[in-house]
């Protein structure tokens, strides 16, 4: 084991080196799955990719873990140096087949991955269920790329229609140049307000609207 191992888990090597991994803490390896697995990977040629495990582990408390393992083949002098509990030096070319085991702690991406997820739920209800008329919009071509029901009502498009056109054939804009040097503001400044816009709907109606352009990162609003 490394120090990594030794730090993340806040146990001393005399604890750890020697023993086998069911017997390791509070038996918190002792899953039946995980040594399953790994007691295929020798005798099989399998390896273990991604196994996430989740479980309370002492002095750190409850983790999520990603591991990988697969099988090392090594001189059987070079195992006796990093492995203890092998004895002999071996001779010749035989060699000792070990398992790496490598351990990532992934418990805090796992945790903001979730809170990201909510976050988008939340948004995405409320992009959805606006009174205001939303747009999502391509901000290198202008493309509509998702709209609310309120703008689909207000246009007379429906959500497939409008995810054929850009902004400029609903009015806002001019056209594509008009877009960019808009977006070169709206990158600068953050917002954008238009306080009468005429846009154009389906039947060609001309409606004057309050427009505001947010900037979102990949995305304009």
């Amino acid at each position: 084991a490394n120090h990594a191992f030794f730090k993340t888990f806040k146990v001393a090597e005399k604890e750890t080196i020697g023993r086998s991994l069911p017997d390791l803490g509070n038996r918190q390896w002792d899953i039946p799955k995980l040594l399953q697995l790994l007691e295929e990977i020798i005798p099989e040629k399998k390896v273990v990719r991604d196994y996430e495990l989740e479980t309370n582990f002492n002095h750190i408390g409850l983790r999520i873990m990603l591991l990988n393992a697969s099988q090392l083949r090594v001189p059987k002098r070079v195992a006796s140096i990093i492995a203890t509990s092998i004895t002999g030096e071996g001779e010749g070319d035989e060699e000792e087949e070990l398992i790496l085991l490598a351990i990532e702690d992934i418990t805090e991406s796992k945790r903001l991955q979730k809170e990201l997820e909510i976050s988008e739920d939340r948004y995405r209800r409320a992009f959805e269920t606006s009174r205001d008329g939303l747009l999502l919009l391509d901000k290198s071509e202008g493309d509509i790329l998702n709209s609310n029901e309120s703008i689909q009502k207000l246009l007379g498009y429906s959500h497939r229609e409008l995810s054929k056109l850009k902004l400029w054939d609903i009015g806002v804009t001019k056209d594509h140049k008009d877009f960019h040097e808009t977006l070169s503001r709206l990158e600068k400044d953050g917002v954008v307000y238009y306080e009468d816009v005429p846009i154009k709907t389906k039947k060609n109606l001309r409606i004057n609207a309050e427009v505001i352009l947010l900037d979102r990162a990949k995305v304009a609003q």
